[in-house]
């Protein structure tokens, strides 16, 4: 995605009821390269979906947030295999930085 103007939106949308909502912003706001929401998304990964779990790990891979390091950590444990396999992907793209 490479429309920078639609990040206030996405951004908004972190906080949707919808879980497939909240996942796919995350997941494009990661795409973007937007850290301006970093926070927020940290947040996410602590989500009770585990699809929103999931693409944010991943974002978290994208954006080279080494902050989400512990987080992620305790994500390669979690429940739902896709979430665990998403942490630890991004835990091996932000120690090669």
């Amino acid at each position: 995605m490479r429309f920078p103007e639609t990040a206030p939106a996405l951004a908004a949308a972190l906080a949707d009821a919808d879980g497939a909502v909240r996942a796919e912003s995350a997941g494009a706001l990661g795409d973007m390269g937007e850290t301006r929401w970093l926070q927020p998304m940290m947040a996410l990964l602590r989500d009770p979906d585990p699809q929103v779990r999931a693409r944010t790990a991943h974002a978290m891979g994208d954006l080279g947030a080494t902050a989400s390091m512990a987080a992620l950590a305790a994500l390669t444990d979690d429940g739902d295999a896709h979430v665990a396999a998403e942490a630890r992907w991004a835990l091996r793209e932000l120690q090669e930085l």
